[in-house]
């Protein structure tokens, strides 16, 4: 069973050490396997000023977790995988789970023999500086910016379903852009993602892609379009903590048996957004019950 836990169950750990010994006892054991993403560097370097951060990282360094894609790269495997079974008769499957150095490999963009000798605590130091704090924390900026806009769009009634489509076309067309233009700057991509919606047959494909209901399989993008569209609805914004969340979740709820959370408001938010989903997503559980469903179990 993989488990993912979110930032504030294993600060919860970390502080009881009756729940520390039962997880990680059960992980050991084999009863679970806990699993995190590249989201939790970020969550540790961020903290860096708090004398529990080390705790953190010994705790985790003793669970030897799995590990997961980080959303973005999620979302383009997905789609690849999927572009090549409709188009290329492939058998491929999204399988996001896998070791450390495999996963900070997809990362960093590198072949993961490079990434084997690197641990937890080296990419917590990278995620602990101020450039790259500054980074992580402009792009939220961006994202609550097109989120605050298209949330007026939805107020004013102009979020309509040919607005959503035309989204999903963009989404797709930056997929493919970044598959083709490996490691370009994010500008560069948009632009090329534009240009690709004037080419032939490529924009026959991605509407295709639509029309024939292929985005349903695309998993980790639909968790993060009912985050959006509750986010919509109850016109919330998109604070940093927000984004953070839906970036676990948007992992966790399609690839992962349960996801675990001791943040009340998210764990509310995911059992709606689960509801809207055509798949079977994780079963979505406070600390407590997580806990308890360890220590009961014979």
């Amino acid at each position: 069973m993989n488990v993912y836990v979110d930032h504030n169950f294993l600060i919860d750990c970390v502080k009881n050490p009756e729940w520390r010994k039962t997880v990680i006892g059960a992980h050991h054991a084999g009863a679970v396997s806990i699993v995190m993403s590249p989201w939790h560097f970020y969550e540790y370097g961020n903290a860096r000023a708090y004398t529990d951060t080390e705790d953190l990282i010994l705790f985790a360094e003793e669970m030897q977790p799995k590990w997961t894609m980080e959303r973005a790269d999620l979302q383009l495997f997905e789609f690849w995988i999927v572009w090549n079974q409709i188009w290329h008769s492939s058998t491929d499957t999204v399988e996001p789970v896998g070791t450390f150095a495999e996963i900070v490999a997809v990362l960093s963009k590198v072949h993961y023999m490079q990434t084997e000798k690197l641990t937890m605590r080296d990419y917590v130091t990278a995620f602990s500086g101020d450039k790259a704090l500054e980074e992580i924390q402009a792009a939220m900026e961006e994202q609550a910016n097109v989120a605050a806009s298209n949330l007026k769009a939805y107020v004013e009634g102009r979020f309509v379903t040919s607005i959503r489509q035309r989204i999903e076309l963009g989404h797709l067309a930056a997929m493919r852009a970044r598959l083709e233009m490996k490691g370009a700057t994010p500008q560069r991509v948009y632009d090329y993602a534009n240009a690709l919606l004037t080419e032939q047959p490529i924009t026959t494909q991605l509407e295709c892609f639509i029309f024939w209901g292929c985005m349903r399989y695309l998993k980790c993008y639909q968790v993060e379009a009912a985050f959006t569209g509750e986010l919509y609805t109850t016109g919330g914004k998109l604070s940093p903590n927000r984004f953070v969340d839906r970036q676990h979740a948007s992992i966790a709820l399609p690839y992962c048996d349960r996801f675990i959370t001791s943040d009340e408001k998210l764990l509310k938010s995911c059992i709606r957004v689960k509801a809207k989903l055509p798949f079977t997503t994780a079963e979505v559980i406070s600390g407590n019950e997580f806990i308890y469903s360890l220590q009961s179990k014979p």
